[in-house]
């Protein structure tokens, strides 16, 4: 995992966890602290800050969503 990750940062764009085995904890600056477990996802929130932090079994992928206006 990029340490990034796991540490506050944002998206500029819509996003998505999708967690393939084990579980993520993401948490956000909304106090928003959900566990997502294998076979879940969590749509991510463009501008605000959070981070996540995987569990050591943990498979996921983060897939970024483009506008058609390409913003």
């Amino acid at each position: 995992m990029p340490p990034a990750l796991g540490r506050a940062h944002l998206t500029s764009v819509w996003a998505e966890l999708v967690v393939e085995e084990g579980s993520v904890l993401f948490a956000d600056e909304n106090s928003r602290h959900v566990t997502v477990p294998a076979g879940s996802r969590i749509v991510i929130v463009p501008q605000v800050s959070h981070h996540i932090e995987p569990a050591d079994d943990a498979v996921f992928h983060v897939q970024f969503y483009k506008s058609e206006s390409g913003s």
